[in-house]
């Protein structure tokens, strides 16, 4: 296809449309939700997007799940479980390093009762003015201020609603005909990877900004005795539990997550189970997170309805062949982990990376090789949960490094990210070459023509 073919051709006109939403969102730093709407109101005058997709958005799945989701968390963190969960770290008066490792482990577990960071940060931060105030201005502060958001960031790979962005994802590959992972097909590939890097910038936080004795060091806080969980706490953690396994193994039965997720929404929100005000309860329902991902999936489908993918992996063959499953690995991770520093929205990084790059290179990967769609896919969302290079990048981490109390300059994060970046890189690169493909990937259909 010529140039002027190209420019004049539906998948022109979505190039273009995604390209000018990443200039709005990177460099021009323009808010999420407005360019994003900007881009579906462009596709649609352009007649690249269908208006009954546009139609048929408040049915999909995908947005009920999150907020189904969002409600439930909404009702834990009212009725304090999440935050019994996190100050767990506080027991037994434990040392510096201690009460990292600790912290790593519970706020990383919170991946999966709340489905947005953003929430997790505004969590956190109470627990860490507490803690603060027991730490002298330092090493040890800062390297607690980095290790909450970094903590939230990295751990939120590992569950399928820890983001927006993974829905995206998975909205794309269905789209396609592509295998797609389920919530356990997730959990099972994307846990492990979640695990490792939250233990890795924990290593890496305490070696660059702690020095032996003051890892060692205890801190001089009470103890935490919250007493014995209360009968609607215990209520709750039930609810999540039962929530979490039909998640697990609803889709043999033919149960959606989508249904669970409203199901637990709807009893956690009845007085009688959640104690909890309707009102605190639809709180959870992040309505600009919920339109930003609707505007998502509608350019996900424009990519797929206009034919640009096919078009762009028709163009793309022959450098995939020339580079090979490995070094369009390579390049995807590369490009996946620094796009943090032009974009600042994970689920904006997501909208414009798959289309753009990844999904092309996945359409255009040779069948039997080393690196399969999928794994390209997995391999492109978890690396845009990496945004610790500028405060800007991620709403958790500027929580964090304007807060007065961190004592956090530009150059801490910039010493976190080189030392954590390279070790993210080599991580991805290991799991999509060695680990994923050993594993199974238990995974939900594509969407009927």
């Amino acid at each position: 296809m010529n140039a002027s073919l190209w420019l004049t051709s539906p998948s022109g006109a979505v190039l273009g449309v995604v390209l000018a939403a990443a200039l709005a969102w990177g460099p021009l730093r323009w808010p999420e939700l407005p360019v994003a709407a900007a881009a579906v109101l462009a596709l649609l005058w352009l007649d690249v997007l269908q208006p009954a997709r546009l139609i048929a958005l408040p049915g999909s799945e995908l947005l009920w799940l999150m907020a189904g989701a969002g409600v439930l968390g909404a009702v834990l963190q009212a009725q304090g479980v999440v935050q019994r969960v996190a100050a767990l770290a506080l027991r037994g008066r434990p040392g510096f390093s201690a009460l990292c490792w600790r912290l790593t482990v519970l706020v990383g577990a919170t991946a999966w009762l709340l489905p947005s960071t953003s929430a997790r940060a505004a969590l956190c931060l109470p627990l860490f003015d507490g803690l603060a105030t027991h730490l002298p201005q330092g090493g040890q502060r800062r390297a607690l201020a980095l290790l909450l958001p970094t903590t939230i960031l990295l751990s939120a790979g590992g569950s399928l609603l820890g983001a927006g962005a993974h829905l995206i994802a998975i909205d794309s590959l269905r789209a396609q005909g592509l295998p797609a992972p389920s919530y356990l097909g997730w959990l099972v590939w994307a846990a492990p990877f979640a695990v490792i890097s939250c233990a890795l910038a924990t290593a890496v936080l305490l070696r660059l900004f702690t020095e032996p004795a003051q890892r060692h060091a205890r801190l001089q806080v009470g103890t935490w005795d919250a007493g014995p969980w209360s009968p609607v706490q215990r209520r709750l953690l039930g609810v999540v539990g039962i929530t979490v396994l039909l998640w697990a193994v609803g889709p043999v039965w033919g149960l959606g997550p989508a249904p669970v997720a409203v199901g637990a929404a709807l009893l956690v929100a009845w007085p009688r189970v959640g104690a909890t005000d309707v009102r605190v309860a639809l709180r959870g329902l992040d309505l600009r997170l919920l339109a930003f991902l609707a505007t998502g999936l509608l350019l996900a489908d424009a990519v797929v309805d206009s034919g640009a993918a096919s078009a762009w992996a028709q163009a793309m063959a022959g450098p995939a062949r020339r580079l090979g499953g490995v070094g369009l690995l390579a390049m995807v991770i590369t490009v996946s982990l620094l796009l943090h520093v032009l974009i600042g929205s994970r689920s904006a990084r997501v909208a414009v990376l798959l289309p753009v790059l990844v999904l092309p290179l996945a359409l255009a990967l040779p069948g039997g090789g080393a690196v399969s769609a999928p794994v390209l896919v997995m391999a492109a969302v978890l690396g845009t949960g990496f945004c610790q290079t500028l405060a800007v990048s991620s709403k958790p981490m500027l929580l964090f490094a304007r807060h007065p109390a961190s004592g956090l300059a530009p150059s801490d994060l910039l010493r976190l990210s080189a030392c954590l970046l390279p070790l993210l890189w080599l991580l991805l690169m290991g799991f999509g070459l060695w680990v994923w493909p050993a594993l199974p990937l238990p995974s939900i259909p594509p969407f009927p023509p």
